[in-house]
């Protein structure tokens, strides 16, 4: 039935949470735990019906967080424990669809206090069998002058879109974007009237981010894999597929995200 269907996913999401701290009980530069998020969500194929965060501590005690958002109508406080993990559901208007400045404020900022960390899993769906998720990690500054992501995508159905969102963790963020295909992006991010610019493979374009920012580049019948982001500064890089086919010519499609990390963290 769609109610044991929708239980199997919400144990799943849970043993998510499970794998994703076996062995860490404590704030590392890789841990998952942390006191501070920046995340969002992309295009699903069906837009999605629901975004949901799923908010985990190791603490026994209940570890209390908040969520805001940069265009200042969404925000929550709630609590968790390591028993009870707190699921917030968030409205949809959170799903960025496109690249010009009215998806610009898209950006989601999740805390708690620097001694309560917490650990973050995303997820959407439509239904029971179109859902995706990712998990969440931090925004760490590491010993460098230039953070490296490169996106992971497929191809996909039909001409359901390959993309990564782009989320500033910091205010000017210098982020410069080479694409492995040709896409469409705006000149300047901060100008609400702003002129496009399209690229092709291997070129490049560099524009500023703002923290809690939001830029979404996509692009249909193309593998966005090995497109690689450049930054000052740490970034929040999801990336994957609304409707993504592996193997290509499969005869269905499910979207796919996940966080990818900078290679200084490799």
């Amino acid at each position: 039935s769609l109610q044991q269907r929708m239980e199997k996913l919400e144990f799943c999401m849970l043993l998510i949470i499970v794998v994703a701290i076996t062995g860490i009980q404590c704030q590392t530069n890789l841990s998952t735990y942390d006191n501070e998020f920046y995340v969002g969500f992309y295009e699903h194929v069906h837009t999605a019906q629901t975004h949901q965060f799923y908010i985990h501590t190791y603490k026994t005690t209940p570890v209390s967080f908040n969520i805001t958002s940069l265009d200042g109508v969404f925000s929550y406080t709630g609590t968790c424990t390591h028993l009870n993990p707190a699921i917030v559901d968030i409205p949809f208007s959170y799903e960025v669809r496109g690249y010009d400045y009215s998806w610009r404020s898209k950006g989601l900022r999740i805390s708690s206090d620097d001694v309560e960390p917490i650990s973050v899993v995303g997820w959407s769906y439509r239904s029971a069998a179109d859902f995706m998720a990712y998990l969440a990690y931090p925004c760490h500054k590491q010993p460098t002058t230039e953070y490296v992501y490169y996106a992971v995508s497929s191809l996909g159905y039909s001409d359901n879109k390959g993309e990564f969102l782009i989320v500033g963790c910091h205010d000017n963020s210098r982020v410069t974007i080479i694409p492995t295909g040709t896409i469409t992006l705006p000149i300047d991010a901060q100008d609400m009237n702003s002129s496009t610019i399209t690229l092709t493979a291997g070129q490049n374009h560099s524009l500023v981010l703002h923290s809690m920012q939001t830029l979404l580049i996509f692009a249909s019948h193309i593998d966005l894999t090995a497109s690689k982001i450049l930054s000052n500064q740490p970034l929040t890089i999801l990336s994957g597929h609304e409707a993504s086919r592996v193997p290509f010519g499969f005869g269905d499609a499910d979207p796919v995200i996940t966080q990818v990390l900078p290679t200084i963290q490799w």
